[in-house]
């Protein structure tokens, strides 16, 4: 399985990522969208 983290052009102050998930041999993908505010660290 394949997967590349991108910056979303449309989101407004780089807050968005695009998450693309590919797998070759079922010929398989997904693109995800994440709101980076939304994601946090947890200590």
């Amino acid at each position: 399985m394949y997967m590349c983290w991108l910056n979303e052009i449309n989101s407004t102050n780089d807050q968005g990522r695009l998450v693309a998930f590919f797998e070759n041999n079922q010929l398989y993908s997904q693109i995800l969208i994440f709101n980076m505010n939304t994601l946090k660290l947890k200590a």
